[in-house]
């Protein structure tokens, strides 16, 4: 009989398995939108609340040049990094999915590198369909990606 303190998480559980998709979505965020619409002084705040984030996506060697030109006070374009990030969504959407989760993280990449920040209902529906999933799959997807209403960083 065991002790009752087995500390596996159940398999199936969303919330047990964080998804690099939902990192790479903040980032590509940052990096394509929030870096590029700062202003220069305001950006090593922005990049330093997300040192975690990019030691983890895995970013933080091409992410360098960058920060360091900003905590310098010099702009510096973000397109290697952009392109980075879009690299290993692209290598998500590719792999072949070994479970569920593997699905909706591919699925979530999809919807991330399409993402315009509002659509509409209707907008998603579309996407949905044109991506091949359900309207269940594809609100799973959003939720793993951390795709909502808008991607900013919370």
């Amino acid at each position: 009989m065991g002790s009752g303190r087995d500390l596996t998480p159940p398999v199936q559980d969303l919330r047990w398995r964080h998804s690099v998709v939902a990192d790479l979505l903040r980032l590509r965020d940052l990096f394509a939108v929030r870096i590029p619409g700062s202003q220069v002084r305001a950006v090593p705040d922005l990049v330093r609340d997300l040192a975690e984030v990019l030691v983890r996506a895995g970013i933080l060697d091409v992410a360098i040049p960058v920060i360091d030109a900003y905590e310098q006070g010099e702009a510096h374009p973000t397109e290697d990094v952009v392109a980075e990030i879009d690299g290993q969504l692209q290598q998500i959407i590719d792999r072949e999915p070994q479970d569920r989760l593997d699905y909706l993280e591919s699925l979530a990449a999809q919807i991330g590198l399409r993402w315009k920040g509002s659509e509409s209902k209707q907008e998603q529906q579309e996407l949905a369909a044109q991506l091949g999933a359900t309207p269940e799959d594809y609100a799973d997807a959003k939720k793993i990606g951390g795709v909502y209403r808008d991607i900013r960083l919370r």
